[in-house]
C-alpha cells in the first residue's frame, strides 16, 4: 500500500490518499514509414520501464514500406499491429483503443520521451486525482549541435490557451477513461483533431494538473506533418483550424465562452489564410478574390478579431498551459 501526501496552498490542508493498485502505462505510438527515427522514439520508452508498474507500448502502424517494421521486429516487447489506415489520427485511435493501461501516453515515430517522464508522471498522478498530468516539453531542429526550445506548463488550460497556444498534446500523459469520456480523435479535422480533441476534453470538465518536469521532445524536420514549417502545410493548418472552429461551434451552441473563443479563433486563422494567397500565390490561384473574401468574413465581426487579437498576441509560440 503506498501512502501519497499532497499539499494544497489554496486551501492549506494536506490531504492523503491510498494507492491499493499498480498503475500501467500505455505508450501508443502511430507510424508510417518512420524507420530514420522510430528506433530512438522506441528506446526512450523502453528505458523507463523500469520507472513504472506496469509497461506496454502498442505500435499502430499503416503497412510501412520503407524498413520500420523490420525495425519495430529487433523489440520483442512491442506490440505492433500493421494495416492501411487513415492518416496518424486514424493510427492513433486504433493504438488507444488496444491500450490496457491505467495511463496514456502518445509518443509520435519521431519524437522521444525525455528521461524520468514515466516516473514523474507516476508520481504525480499518484499524489493527486487529475485526469491529466501536464509536463514540460522541448523542440529541437534535426541538426547537429542545436539547441533545445523548452515549454513548461503553469496554469490550466483555457479555450483560448487551448486555441491560440501550442497545444503539445503529446506532453500530456492521460487516464485511459478520458478517452472514453471525450471521444476519439475526429478524423474529419486533419492536423486540427488534437487540438479540437483538447477543447471537447475542456468542455468535458476534466481535471488537469501540472508537472515541472519535462516529459517530452518534439523533433522539427521537413517531414514532420506539423512543425515543418511548409507553406503549403500552414495553409492547410488555418484550412483546417476554421472549419474545426465551424465545427465546435455547431456542436457545443450553448457554450457562450467557447462559442466566444472560436469566434476569435477563426477570425484570426481567416486572417492568416489571406495573407497566403497573396504572399504564396501559386499557378491557378484565386489569390485576390480569395483575399477579399478571407478578409472580409473577419472584419465583419470587430470585436471577435480585436479578441483574436489580443490573444494571439498573448499566447503566440507559448504552451496552451500557460
Amino acid at each position: 500500500m503506498f501512502v501519497a501526501f499532497q499539499w494544497s496552498s489554496k486551501c492549506c490542508e494536506i490531504t492523503v490518499r491510498l494507492r491499493e493498485q499498480q498503475m500501467k502505462f500505455s505508450i501508443v505510438t502511430a507510424s508510417f514509414n518512420s524507420s530514420r527515427y522510430i528506433d530512438e522514439a522506441v528506446r526512450s520508452a523502453l528505458s523507463q520501464r523500469e520507472d513504472v508498474d506496469e509497461f506496454e507500448h502498442i505500435i499502430a502502424d499503416a503497412d510501412s514500406t520503407d524498413g520500420t517494421l523490420e525495425a519495430l521486429d529487433q523489440h520483442s516487447h512491442l506490440l505492433v499491429d500493421s494495416r492501411p489506415d487513415l492518416g496518424i489520427y486514424d493510427g492513433m485511435n486504433r493504438a488507444i483503443s488496444m491500450a490496457t493501461g491505467d495511463i496514456v501516453v502518445i509518443l509520435n515515430s519521431d519524437d522521444t520521451l525525455l528521461p524520468g517522464a514515466l516516473r514523474n508522471a507516476r508520481m504525480a498522478f499518484e499524489a493527486c486525482d487529475a485526469d491529466v498530468v501536464a509536463g514540460g516539453f522541448e523542440v529541437i531542429p534535426d541538426l547537429e549541435g542545436a539547441v533545445p526550445k523548452t515549454f513548461f506548463s503553469r496554469t490550466p488550460p483555457t479555450y483560448m490557451s487551448l486555441l491560440f497556444g501550442i497545444p503539445a498534446i503529446n506532453a500530456s500523459f492521460f487516464r485511459r477513461d478520458v478517452f472514453q469520456r471525450v471521444g476519439a480523435f475526429d478524423l474529419s479535422l486533419g492536423l486540427a483533431a488534437d487540438r479540437g480533441w483538447l477543447i471537447r476534453a475542456l468542455q468535458c470538465g476534466l481535471h488537469f494538473e501540472n508537472s515541472d518536469h519535462l516529459f517530452y521532445r518534439y523533433r522539427q524536420h521537413s517531414g514532420s506533418a506539423t512543425l515543418s514549417g511548409e507553406q503549403k502545410t500552414r495553409r492547410r493548418i488555418y484550412q483546417q483550424h476554421i472549419e474545426m472552429a465551424d465545427l465546435l461551434s455547431r456542436e457545443f451552441p450553448g457554450n457562450a465562452s467557447l462559442k466566444s473563443s472560436l469566434r476569435a479563433f477563426s477570425a484570426i486563422e481567416r486572417m492568416k489564410l489571406a495573407h497566403t494567397y497573396i504572399e504564396w500565390n501559386e499557378p491557378g490561384d484565386r489569390s485576390f478574390r480569395d483575399y477579399v473574401t478571407l478578409s472580409a468574413a473577419s472584419l465583419a465581426h470587430p470585436l471577435s478579431l480585436l479578441s483574436g487579437l489580443w490573444n494571439w498576441w498573448r499566447y503566440r509560440g507559448r504552451y496552451s498551459s500557460y
